[in-house]
């Protein structure tokens, strides 16, 4: 794109960044109403390790029976990827209501891994505002010519 002068160049990319800032926080915050539903309702059950990505962080796929059918799911369990082996039992935290919500670690500890998203977005716009006004200085833009 080509703008006339820095101001435009500033307000066009502050208000990209700032639609981009807003999409993250909103997708974090369905994540975080999900484990308030699971935290509010919630319901436990054993269920089985059927897959292992170790590879990934450590995201342990699982299955486990709720309301007489069996549901599937994966996140970060609080056990060890490593040693794990398929059929190992896991246990499951779920929403009572709506078993497809469900974390094989408790919801608030979601909610902690969760919430501090928001810090980091704050940090990363900051840095990311300082870099825009910075690059599209008026005094630097006219002494290199850009």
């Amino acid at each position: 794109m080509q703008y006339s002068s820095p101001k435009q160049a500033r307000i066009a990319l502050s208000a990209l960044l700032v639609v981009a800032l807003s999409a993250l926080a909103l997708w974090n915050h369905l994540f975080l109403m999900r484990f308030h539903r699971i935290e509010a309702n919630s319901a436990e059950a054993v269920g089985s390790v059927t897959g292992l990505e170790c590879s990934n962080h450590g995201k342990i796929h699982y299955r486990f029976t709720a309301h007489g059918r069996n549901w599937n799911n994966s996140g970060f369990c609080p056990m060890e990827c490593a040693p794990a082996r398929i059929g190992d039992p896991v246990t499951v935290v779920f929403e009572a209501r709506d078993p497809h919500n469900s974390v094989c670690t408790s919801a608030a500890t979601e909610l902690d891994r969760w919430s501090g998203n928001y810090f980091a977005l704050f940090v990363a716009g900051a840095l990311l505002f300082i870099g825009i006004l910075r690059a599209t200085d008026p005094d630097e833009v006219s002494e290199y010519g850009r």
